[in-house]
């Protein structure tokens, strides 16, 4: 690193050493600036420009070495610079006091050249450094705030967007089905072998829309933390309500749906009822429209020292191993044979990720094709 024509300070009451040290550092195309006394000293730091270092005897009138180091390092403006004390004394408590007050190095006199302009060279070449690093941390932190600032103004734009098209479909949707409603009416319809066929898939059409609008919407809401009523919530009984709604469904595509627990109770945590229902719904529902006839799905709540980890098991798919990566990211969906007939909208697990999110948990996934698939949610318990 280059430091030649670094500005070097040397304060001392000896002259005679003052000019031999200066001498010493001018070999090396320093520039050097002499001082007699901590006020002359003090003087030229507040008229010129900020020096790189500054080299001080401490055994001086008035103002010793310490106490010029002391108020230095007490100066905003100076207390980088880095202080090299020179003294007569080699004593153990004068180094340390040296240290104590801000010095980063100590030179005994006699001076010897080699070892004066060493310490010099390394301390300068420390200083620059320093200076190099706080610069670099200083336009790290400038373009991270730049990009947060970017990321806020994108992020609101896209909010603004997703809420504008969401609520501009609404009304047309609701057109559409005013007018399919009508059409089921007409004798013209009525009779025309194809009539109702067309008709139901501009109906399904438009529930497809509308679940999808409606997961959008609820998915911002979410990520915004809007509406959220954090409750003492009993997660057992949580859990044994949602598993009882989705047993009929579970009875009609032939699948055993278990619910046990583990550990011991309570199983209490701080949440939002409602919203904690839904991150359920969506995995143990997903678990059932994933898993093909005579399969299982299997809920087991445990209580860990202080998490509550819930797993929802299924016997079904799997998901391939290039897949997890992406599954919490909006609209992905799992692209096989398998996965692929299924009707969603690629943002149920997206939901389910940010819900986790939300109540400061975590979630993790493992699969095996054709043998199964393991959410993981562990929540923080009371």
């Amino acid at each position: 690193m280059e430091i030649s024509h670094a500005r070097v300070l040397i304060v001392d009451d000896n002259e005679e050493n003052l000019q031999v040290l200066g001498d010493i550092l001018a070999m090396r195309d320093y520039n050097v600036t002499l001082a007699t006394s901590g006020r002359q000293a003090f003087e030229l730091i507040d008229t010129s420009a900020p020096f790189d270092l500054i080299l001080l005897d401490i055994q001086m009138p008035i103002m010793s070495g310490y106490d010029v180091c002391e108020q230095l390092k007490r100066n905003p403006l100076t207390r980088e610079i880095p202080v090299i004390f020179i003294s007569a004394h080699n004593e153990v408590e004068d180094i340390v006091r040296g240290f104590e007050v801000g010095g980063v190095d100590y030179i005994t006199k006699p001076l010897q050249i080699r070892e004066v302009l060493a310490r010099v060279e390394n301390h300068l070449v420390l200083a620059r450094q320093r200076q190099a690093l706080v610069e670099k941390n200083a336009l790290i932190e400038a373009l991270r705030q730049r990009d947060q600032e970017t990321f806020d103004m994108l992020n609101a734009m896209k909010d603004q967007f997703i809420y504008a098209a969401t609520h501009d479909l609404k009304n047309p949707l609701f057109i559409i089905t005013a007018y399919l409603n009508l059409l089921r009416d007409l004798p013209q319809v009525k009779d025309h072998p194809d009539g109702r066929r067309y008709l139901d898939g501009i109906q399904d059409g438009v529930t497809k829309m509308q679940r999808l609008i409606t997961a959008i919407l609820d998915l911002a809401q979410i990520q915004t933390g809007a509406n959220i009523r954090m409750t003492e919530v009993d997660l057992y009984a949580l859990l044994e309500a949602v598993t009882q709604r989705f047993r009929v469904l579970a009875e009609q595509a032939h699948i055993d749906l278990l619910f046990d627990s583990l550990g011991q109770a309570p199983y209490r945590l701080l949440a939002d009822a409602n919203r904690l229902e839904q991150l359920f719904d969506n995995l143990i529902s997903n678990a059932i429209k994933y898993t093909p006839p005579n399969g299982q799905v299997h809920v087991v709540l445990e209580r860990l020292p202080e998490t509550l980890l819930v797993e929802v098991r299924d016997s079904g798919f799997g998901i391939p191993e290039e897949a997890l990566p992406h599954l919490f990211t909006a609209f992905y969906r799992v692209r096989t044979p398998r996965h692929g007939p299924i009707n969603g909208t690629g943002l149920g697990l997206a939901i389910v990720k940010s819900l986790v999110d939300l109540h400061g948990g975590q979630i993790e996934v493992s699969s095996i094709v054709d043998q199964g698939t393991t959410f993981r949610v562990m929540l923080p318990a009371l």
